[in-house]
């Protein structure tokens, strides 16, 4: 496994800044506002994905790589349609807006649960090489 120590963010904000100003733009009734929030969103979301995409080849041998990434890309493809279906049902039910502030709470959430994972795999890497 190889050093995977340059993936930690510098601060628990940084590790979540596109699901807060998603959180924001839920609440935003300002197209000025909203517009450079979504901008900003959107601009995390690439990173996220990158980060995502480089951690997992990183760590995962040379020989599985290929079934790895395969398998990461169906899951995430193939979980995207399931996500939307529920985002708007639970709008019609409860607003859009609330909606778009409970996806960036389950964001932060997820960003929580993969920075302990994180640590808990660098641990593992540095008891074993």
């Amino acid at each position: 496994m190889r050093n995977i120590i340059r993936f930690r963010p510098k601060s628990f904000l940084d590790a979540t800044r596109r699901d807060w100003q998603f959180a924001a733009f839920a609440f935003s009734r300002l197209l000025w506002l909203s517009i450079p929030l979504m901008v900003i969103t959107g601009f995390g979301f690439m990173v996220q994905v990158a980060s995502s995409n480089t951690l997992l080849q990183t760590i995962v041998d040379d020989s599985k790589r290929g079934r790895v990434m395969s398998f990461f890309l169906m899951c995430y493809f193939g979980t995207t349609p399931f996500g939307s279906l529920i985002a708007g049902g639970l709008s019609e039910r409860i607003g859009a807006p609330l909606t778009l502030a409970a996806g960036g709470a389950c964001c932060v959430a997820g960003a929580l649960w993969f920075s302990a994972t994180l640590s808990t795999i660098h641990h593992a890497e540095v008891e074993s090489g």
